[in-house]
């Protein structure tokens, strides 16, 4: 995902010191005679596994960053966390039963090349999470930050992952806010930053982002698509965000919404669902402030 970032973002930050293709099932499925005979073997437990991580790295980058985004990735791994499901499926190669996918694995890449915005970085289903450590965002970020650009494309790669079904193993099938997939890629990225000692706390990060805040509450709902410059926006998401963690239900409701399959429910019924209020009140809350 874009990861925009604005130059008074980075001049705060430095004083205080954002799926994979349809994947091929070996084998299909058996019918009539076969799956009568194969409901006599054993199936197995099939338990979600931790991702694979795999780093291309320019030869520009430097070997601090290297160990920053190897770090922050494996801190990340386990944080959020990053793992995925598996199924059962039937392959006619084994006779039998197995778990599928066996392995998930997307690369962090880095690149020289200029970046086509001001982004530092951004995640792609199926691409992994690439890194422009040429953008002047990147290479004037004190480490802390780096941390936390990282931490954020990791947790879009988190709600790729959360969002797979036993159907597709496709996952953000559904449309999502654009305030909420960032502003939820930020909280938690700047909480995992707190986790990992990056940050004192979490009202530091509130401290830090609210005056940069630019836009009034009543604002949010336009920025649900892409249509719409986000470039600065990125602090207000946070703030939306925090909102919701705060007075609407928690982490645990953020992974509730995260982790809702159904493709075929508007976004703002899982949303309810999950906050215990509905898209309309949760605006109207903000423009009331």
């Amino acid at each position: 995902m874009p990861h925009p970032r604005t130059a008074a973002l980075l001049l705060a930050l430095s004083v205080l010191g954002s799926s994979c293709g349809l994947i091929r099932i070996e084998g299909g499925l058996p019918s009539g005679a076969e799956q009568a005979a194969a409901s006599t073997v054993e199936r197995p437990a099939c338990e979600a596994r931790p991702v694979k991580l795999t780093y291309r790295f320019d030869p520009a980058t430097t070997a601090r960053d290297k160990q920053i985004m190897q770090d922050a990735m494996r801190l990340a791994r386990d944080h959020f966390p990053l793992i995925f499901p598996r199924f059962e499926r039937y392959s006619y190669d084994d006779e039998g039963y197995i778990c599928f996918p066996g392995h998930y694995t997307e690369p962090v890449t880095t690149t020289a090349e200029p970046p086509p915005d001001n982004r530092i970085a951004h995640y792609q289903p199926g691409f992994g999470i690439t890194v422009f450590v040429s953008s002047p965002w990147w290479r004037n970020a004190p480490e802390s930050y780096r941390y936390t650009i990282m931490f954020h494309e990791a947790y879009h790669w988190y709600q790729e992952l959360a969002s797979k079904d036993e159907t597709t193993l496709n996952g953000f099938r559904r449309t999502n806010p654009l305030w909420l997939v960032e502003g939820t890629a930020e909280w938690l990225a700047y909480e995992a930053a707190v986790e990992f000692d990056r940050y004192p706390d979490m009202e530091a990060i509130r401290s830090l982002l609210t005056p940069l805040v630019r836009y009034d509450g009543g604002e949010l709902k336009t920025f649900e698509t892409r249509e719409r410059d986000a470039s600065d926006a990125y602090p207000f998401f946070f703030t939306a965000v925090d909102r919701l963690i705060r007075d609407h239900g928690g982490l645990e409701a953020l992974r509730s919404y995260w982790d809702f399959k159904d493709d075929d429910v508007s976004w703002k019924v899982i949303f309810q669902r999950s906050f215990g209020i509905s898209v309309k009140k949760f605006y109207a809350e903000l423009a009331a402030e």
